[in-house]
């Protein structure tokens, strides 16, 4: 069966503090989507916090996206966000 998902980047506005993650995440979850790909979450939001509103939600990362230079930048940030999350990519 096919799942469909959805880019967190979509939402950027609606990311940049934890109170406004969370429910955009609880939103994105009532819509009936599942899968997520995290992307442009405000980067002073811990990965655990991100980890926690995505299990809290019911949803789960399959990957994490951000610019090269951004991640090279915060490599330990975005290796801490794909463990916590999940995310193989």
């Amino acid at each position: 069966m096919m799942q469909l998902g959805v880019q967190i980047s979509s939402f950027k506005p609606y990311l940049q503090t934890e109170a406004q993650m969370r429910d955009t995440f609880e939103k994105v979850a009532a819509m009936g989507c599942r899968m997520v790909q995290v992307q442009w979450v405000a980067p002073h939001i811990a990965p655990a916090a991100i980890a926690r509103a995505l299990e809290e939600t019911g949803l789960y990362s399959v990957s994490t996206q951000d610019t090269t230079p951004q991640v090279l930048a915060n490599w330990e940030y975005t290796l801490q966000l794909n463990r916590l999350c999940g995310s193989r990519h």
